[in-house]
């Protein structure tokens, strides 16, 4: 199955995540939470993705949920990019 999302985000996903080893793949459901990202992680990641896709986040969308899994991030990252 072909990820989702592209290199960019998959690298600043896994540079929060410390306790995903490498050789472990990054599905759409894996918890970040279990893996490493912590709330200071969590604001680093944001702002990054928003700087490498020049999308700024509303404040709707700076949840547990939106930040609770790769594809919920993805999903919501991409809705802002259409828009």
């Amino acid at each position: 199955m072909t990820v989702p999302w592209d290199e960019p985000f998959e690298k600043i996903l896994r540079e929060a995540l410390p306790l995903l080893p490498a050789d472990s793949a990054l599905r759409a459901g894996t918890r970040l939470s279990d893996h490493g990202l912590d709330s200071m992680a969590t604001i680093d990641t944001l702002l990054r993705l928003e700087q490498q896709y020049e999308v700024s986040f509303p404040d709707e969308y700076l949840t547990s949920e939106t930040f609770g899994t790769p594809g919920s991030l993805w999903a919501v990252l991409s809705g802002l990019r259409a828009a």
